[in-house]
């Protein structure tokens, strides 16, 4: 064997070993999504929780993390009422194992609580302590959904750092859209690897959605060289409202409804996909943020307009975007 040959055999030998540690160290990671939005009232918690049920449905240890911090309602969509939330364990210093709800099909609830002020107003090294925690106590989960809370204070960046990929949910509204690319931006001046869907919601028709969606990803690719996926787009729907007012998730009261087999089908995407290849820490990505990711000087970057178009017809109006952007 030539002395080139046995420096190749080596070379290969470690390369296997380093990725058997990868993958060793990799065992019982969770693929961590976020369901994010720039502004409140389009149906952000909704998505969540019916994703994270229809996850359960579909064989996938889900842990649903309200991370909307001091104002959360995951619990009052699923009609229960948790003994403990997360102001407990900042307040308190309870297990994050004590505050978890069980729920139907193998999904768990860690609950925020709504008012609640201890996590609104929780320090840094609390809240490192938190997903130090949170990191250890979901390595026996397939999949977590975070629940983040509306726009990019501190605390929604915090958990939007952490997730695998980020699902954006917008309107047709122009405020809406407007926010969504506002969060994507801000939030890819932190971290340029982070991967976007967006879902659109509330929408006349299949159309309409895609009009939205094609708007943004213009927006964020001429702006910001970024390239967003459609994740889903998810039709206005009666059912959806009255099963807020059970108290239950529209994908097990009204399973065949449209907007169910929207949702439905977002959650097996979600479910196709695989844990990130190489293993990272959330209390390592949480410490990057608050100690050094925000602090270097940030781009600038333009920032589009967007108003409403000329008024048409509602039969030319409920098939295409009400939106126009001008750059």
């Amino acid at each position: 064997m030539s002395e080139r040959q046995h420096i190749l055999d080596q070379a290969t030998r470690l390369r296997a070993k380093v990725q058997a540690a990868q993958v060793a160290a990799h065992v019982g990671m969770p693929q961590v999504v976020a369901i994010a939005s720039g502004k409140g009232g389009v149906g952000k918690s909704n998505v969540a929780v019916n994703v994270a049920c229809t996850l359960g449905r579909l064989g996938k240890r889900t842990l649903l993390f309200d991370a909307d911090f001091g104002l959360g309602n995951t619990d009052i969509l699923l009609g229960i009422m948790p003994k403990f939330t997360l102001a407990d364990v900042v307040s308190d210093g309870c297990p994050l194992a004590d505050v978890v709800e069980a729920l139907p099909h193998g999904v768990s609830l860690l609950p925020a609580g709504s008012g609640k002020v201890a996590v609104a107003n929780a320090d840094s090294l609390v809240m490192e302590g938190i997903y130090y925690e949170l990191e250890q106590f979901t390595r026996g989960f397939d999949v977590v959904v975070l629940d983040t809370g509306a726009g990019i204070g501190d605390r929604v960046l915090d958990a939007l750092l952490l997730a695998d990929r980020v699902l954006i949910v917008t309107t047709p509204d122009p405020t809406s859209l407007t926010d969504s690319y506002a969060t994507i931006k801000i939030l890819t001046q932190r971290d340029a690897t982070k991967q976007f869907g967006v879902i659109v919601n509330m929408v006349a028709n299949q159309r309409q959605g895609e009009d939205v969606f094609a708007q943004l990803a213009h927006v964020a690719k001429k702006y910001l060289g970024l390239t967003l996926e459609s994740w889903g787009i998810i039709p206005l729907d009666p059912r959806l409202q009255q099963a807020v007012r059970r108290q239950q998730p529209v994908v097990e009261c009204f399973p065949g409804t449209i907007a169910s087999l929207a949702l439905q089908q977002i959650a097996r995407r979600v479910a196709g996909q695989t844990a990130p290849a190489a293993p990272r820490s959330l209390r390592d990505l949480c410490r990057q943020w608050l100690y050094g990711a925000g602090s270097a000087a940030q781009p600038t970057v333009l920032q589009p307009t967007l108003v409403p178009a000329p008024v048409e017809t509602p039969a030319a109006n409920a098939s295409r975007s009400t939106m126009t952007i001008h750059a």
